[in-house]
């Protein structure tokens, strides 16, 4: 279940300068603005001795450049 929400705000501005009959100087600025997430977030729940275990094995392989899987993500 995802109930959250975050707020999004998007402003740009633009203009043009027309310098001589060959050359026109076009410009603009935007500014984006995203808010934290907030509400009630669904999270899967495992032992941390789960996950400092996988960690503990991925850093001991990719110290000697064994590549693994990630099993956390689907």
């Amino acid at each position: 279940m995802r109930n959250y929400r975050y707020f999004e705000y998007e402003g740009y501005i633009q203009d043009s300068w027309r310098v001589t009959s060959s050359l026109t100087f076009t410009y603009g600025m935007r500014y984006l603005y995203f808010s934290v997430p907030y509400g009630r977030m669904a999270c899967s729940q495992f032992p941390i001795s789960v996950f400092q275990t996988y960690l503990n094995d991925r850093v001991v392989a990719a110290a000697q450049g064994i590549g693994g899987d990630t099993p956390f993500l689907s």
